[in-house]
């Protein structure tokens, strides 16, 4: 599969042409997916295990471990379509997994020194934003921006990241709700 394709496949999956920004990111995830020869379920149960860890790591590991968890959360579908393996129970599992991050990553947000109901209010904003959405659907709080955000909060300014990512997911439920659509 050449980067085109790639970004093709992404762009029928979620109905919006995918930004510069998003190509650079599928580029990197087709770079990393290629040379894997394992089922993708084992790459999505590696991003919750490496998740999990930075719960027990020095802040800066885990901010690295977000980051590596969040690439990896991309790379687990890249293999299901390089290998014509995705499937709707690999769907399920990878939907799970994020969430399971996403509860994680409140905790890593408290832990660096983000009130407890403010990191607890980003989770929930967080899940309902993938709770409501009924299809493929972009909005301003995806997946990887939200891995950014809480990897920032843990090397620097925790309140103002967190806060930043309350917003997003806000503005991300808003146009879930009303189903505008953003472009990438």
């Amino acid at each position: 599969m050449t980067p085109e394709e790639h970004a093709l496949r992404w762009q029928q999956l979620h109905g919006v042409e995918p930004s510069t920004l998003v190509r650079r990111w599928l580029r990197l995830v087709l770079w990393v997916s290629r040379p894997l020869h394992v089922p993708p379920w084992t790459v999505t149960v590696a991003a919750v295990l490496v998740t999990l860890v930075a719960v027990a790591v020095p802040l800066p590991v885990a901010a690295a471990l977000v980051l590596l968890a969040g690439l990896l959360d991309g790379v687990d579908g890249c293999v299901a379509v390089l290998q014509d393996r995705a499937s709707d129970l690999g769907r399920r599992l990878d939907h799970a997994a994020d969430r399971i991050g996403e509860v994680v990553f409140g905790v890593l947000l408290w832990r660096a020194g983000a009130p407890w109901w403010l990191a607890s209010l980003a989770v929930v904003l967080m899940l309902a934003v993938e709770v409501l959405r009924h299809s493929a659907y972009v909005t301003v709080a995806e997946r990887p921006v939200r891995v950014l955000f809480t990897a920032s909060a843990l090397l620097v300014w925790p309140l103002l990241w967190t806060s930043a990512l309350l917003g997003l997911s806000a503005v991300a439920v808003w146009q879930v709700v009303r189903r505008e659509r953003i472009v990438t």
